[in-house]
């Protein structure tokens, strides 16, 4: 693995474990520590010299993600498969004809 790869494999680690800890806190402000936290342990394994002993870890990382993955997790209201996702869906205007007379 060259180390650009690692490198988007390790942020990526971190976005998903953010948006993991997100699904889980019901407030920014509640959420903020635990973000901290897990800020806190990805510079304590910053320097690592070993490649193999970084991709060890990025492996714990994502089975520690799939163990507290959130059972029904947050999307955005209008995000697709969401609560508000096509609603009221918009009428195709190519198969409709207006007459105005």
């Amino acid at each position: 693995m060259s180390q650009a790869a690692h490198v988007a494999r390790v942020r990526s680690i971190y976005r998903r474990a953010l948006q993991t800890s997100l699904d889980w806190c019901m407030t920014r402000e509640t959420w903020r520590p635990e973000a901290l936290r897990i800020r806190d342990r990805f510079e304590a394994n910053r320097h690592v010299a070993s490649l193999r002993e970084a991709q060890q870890l990025c492996d714990a990382a994502e089975r520690e993600l799939a163990e507290y993955a959130h059972p029904d997790p947050y999307k955005y209201p209008l995000a697709p498969e969401s609560s508000k996702w096509e609603r009221a869906p918009h009428p195709s205007y190519g198969k409709l004809q207006y007459k105005f007379n």
